[in-house]
């Protein structure tokens, strides 16, 4: 009978131990989808829609009032009867304030954020955040305001700066201010921009940029505007090595932050940079990382200091989930009994909308509940509780999250799908022998054997040190421009004479020169040499290894290491890589092993083992087809029970989920089954709908023989470079 890993869906119907929840701290970049999806309501007829809103909030001692905030317009609307059974129309909206001629337009900048005094019923205190430009530069100003005696208006009487922070760019400027269940202004701001922190603002004590900021504005002595708490962090440092207005350091862009209203723990949605979205349990005097790391993962060691403890993320997630985090509230309404402590929160980019719940700082489940009709930028909560979503095109929904309870304990997906991807390595090691150890990671010694000037690019010929007894030949390009740039390996087909020269056209069948046409596109790309073809012939059998299959998966690994320390890569967002027949599934299989690649494209690569060439057994003689030595030659001990195969390219397909595949699977191909390798994707994409992966696996069939075509390869590359950015 044959033994292949069960995916990950069958493991929980048939209730065999999975990994506990919480074992592994890291990101997640899929999410098993809730059965029943929630519902957002709409609560605006077109009359009513708004211009680009970005907050929602109930206006103290006004029944059904909130106060609903547009974003580039600076102007500040109250609208009447929430929550309401039909549409609102026009004549529930009134005009709080305009604040237009000082808040400063722009994509990522202007009102952001209103909090009413906690007294605010007698005071009529309120205090707002937005950009404005002071002396000719940019700044985030918190004003306080003070309301109508009746609560609907601004009064208009003069405003007090608080806080002018200048800022460096236009973007990352924070956007939340609350106050927290111990009376205080807490005020979330950003690193300032543009990318990366330039400036180390985030990780500096003498700035208030990257930081979650916590004032006093009562009791304030005489000549000053606000007071700080006598319990902030680092109040008792030194004058000018840390402002003591900073309650926490090492975020972002804090968009969107909340206070749980039965724990009163703080809540933060941190806008990543380039890999992963973070929810954050902020607590007093944490350093959460940015720029010294994202995620769990390095960034940029510059500003590391000796000694210094990060507080991990609770829960981060990639870019195959979305790409800009918008912050919400843990739900505490009455209505939906079996959502009570579940923090919803929705990405910007992708409207996805989740849920969560966490047990002592471990995440117990986390599921996408539904999507939103229109780009979230923001949440609101209701003084019961209920919760409601704002759309940055104009429209403001209630969530009606309905009566199947969300979990309170949930297999995590990511758990499920690393044990995937173990259990079909371990598969595949059965039949191509074992990966080597990482002592084999020896210094690459890089030698360069010639260089030629392609114009746009360079491509060097050179070897490396794959392992202690073998140099690797192998292709490199690197484009003069745009630095340091995507990188990319390139894996040759079968070609005796020429090898890993057809990939960078020189010589062999056209359609084969990716690596040379993809460095032309600004990538930096490796090509190393297939062992037993050309001119590489390792002794395999003195280095160790069972096939040429897992000496070239590890050659590949390799040149992966290449990739990663050259200073002319970016490889944050990790390696694309792209084959042609034998370069196809040797890219496969190098993804099974090594999850730095990100994203694949393969033509005329794989179909079912049984289906190889129709199933004629005489394929699977020693040294026949796949049996060959440069191959996996113990698949000859399958020959008449194909069926027995530990492993197949339907696992295979599965077990590198989340990676996104382009697949070229010509209908006039002599060498494997269009029909067979849509049944291998079929496989997959069951696996992919029943964990919301969407349409990870593009497959095209064009009606051409065993070739790669221009079409098939220009398709190929754009999802590349969607891919890895």
């Amino acid at each position: 009978m044959r033994t292949v890993p069960l995916l990950p869906f069958l493991l929980v119907s048939a209730g065999l131990m999975l990994p506990a929840l919480g074992e592994t701290r890291s990101a997640f970049n899929v999410v098993e989808k809730l059965d029943h999806a929630i519902v957002c309501r709409p609560l605006l007829d077109a009359s009513a829609r708004f211009e680009q809103p970005v907050w929602l909030g109930p206006v103290p001692g006004l029944d059904g009032t909130f106060l609903v905030l547009e974003h580039r317009t600076g102007k500040a609307w109250l609208l009447e009867g929430l929550p309401g059974e039909q549409p609102l129309g026009e004549e529930s909206k009134s005009l709080f304030a305009d604040w237009g001629e000082v808040v400063t337009d722009g994509p990522w900048e202007g009102l952001m954020c209103v909090a009413f005094h906690p007294d605010f019923e007698a005071n009529r205190r309120f205090f707002i955040k937005h950009e404005t430009m002071l002396a000719g530069r940019r700044h985030t100003v918190v004003m306080e305001k003070q309301a109508s005696a009746d609560g609907r208006a601004d009064s208009g009487s003069v405003s007090t700066l608080l806080l002018a922070i200048p800022q460096p760019a236009d973007n990352h400027n924070g956007g939340t201010l609350a106050f927290g269940p111990d009376g205080c202004l807490y005020i979330g701001m950003g690193d300032g921009g543009p990318q990366e922190d330039p400036h180390g603002y985030t990780q500096s004590g003498q700035s208030l940029l990257g930081k979650m900021l916590r004032i006093a504005v009562d009791d304030v002595p005489a000549g000053q505007r606000y007071r700080i708490p006598s319990d902030n962090p680092f109040i008792d440092q030194p004058d000018g090595v840390w402002r003591p207005e900073i309650w926490a350091l090492g975020l972002r862009e804090p968009w969107r932050f909340s206070f749980d209203r039965e724990t009163d723990d703080l809540w933060v949605g941190d806008v990543g940079q380039l890999r992963y979205e973070e929810v954050l349990m902020l607590a007093r005097g944490e350093n959460h990382g940015w720029n010294v790391r994202e995620g769990w993962e390095a960034f940029k060691e510059s500003e590391r200091r000796a000694d210094e403890v990060y507080a991990e993320p609770l829960l981060a997630y990639g870019r195959h989930l979305g790409g800009s985090i918008t912050g919400g509230y843990v739900y505490r309404g009455s209505r939906y009994a079996g959502w009570r402590g579940v923090y919803l929160f929705g990405d910007f980019n992708t409207r996805r909308l989740f849920g969560l719940r966490q047990e002592e700082g471990e995440v117990t489940a986390f599921l996408q509940i539904g999507e939103a009709p229109e780009a979230p930028a923001s949440f609101g909560e209701g003084p019961d509780g209920e919760l409601y979503l704002v759309g940055y095109q104009g429209g403001l929904f209630a969530l009606e999250l309905g009566e199947e309870a969300f979990p309170k304990r949930r297999p995590l997906v990511k758990a499920l799908l690393s044990r995937t991807r173990r259990d079909v390595r371990h598969a595949a090691e059965q039949v191509m022998g074992a990966f080597p150890d990482e002592e084999r990671r020896v210094p690459l010694g890089i030698e360069t054997l010639q260089t030629v000037d392609m114009g746009s690019y360079v491509r060097k010929l050179i070897t490396y040190q794959s392992e202690p007894k073998s140099r690797t030949p192998a292709y490199l390009c690197v484009p003069k421009a745009n630095l340091p740039a995507r990188g990319a390996l390139c894996l040759h087909p079968t070609d005796m004479k020429v090898g890993h020269q057809v990939v960078v056209g020189l010589g062999g069948k056209s359609g084969r020169q990716y690596a040379a046409e993809l460095a032309e596109r600004g990538w930096v790309t490796v090509a190393p040499a297939y062992p037993l073809l050309a001119n590489y012939w390792p002794n395999l059998s003195a280095l160790g290894y069972e096939s040429g299959t897992m000496k070239a998966i590890w050659d590949n690994s390799r040149a992966l290491d290449l990739l990663a320390q050259l200073p002319e890569v970016d490889s944050k967002a990790g390696f694309g890589a792209i084959g042609h027949s034998l370069g196809g599934h040797n890219a496969l299989f190098t993804a099974l092993f090594d999850d730095r690649i990100r994203a694949l494209a393969v033509s005329c690569s794989f179909d079912r083992f049984r289906d190889y060439y129709g199933g004629e057994q005489g394929n699977w003689y020693y040294g026949k087809g796949w049996c060959q030595w440069r191959y996996m030659p113990r698949l000859s001990n399958y020959r008449h029970r194909l069926h027995e195969i530990p492993f197949d390219f339907p696992d295979i397909l599965t077990a590198i989920a989340p990676c996104p595949l382009f697949v070229s699977a010509p209908l006039r191909d002599a060498n494997f089954d269009w029909e067979s390798v849509k049944e291998c994707v079929d496989m997959a994409n069951v696996y992919d709908r029943r964990f919301g992966l969407g349409q990870r696996i593009v497959l095209r069939q064009p009606d051409t023989e065993h070739d790669f075509v221009t079409g098939m390869r220009e398709e190929a590359y754009a999802l590349l470079e969607a891919a890895i950015r």
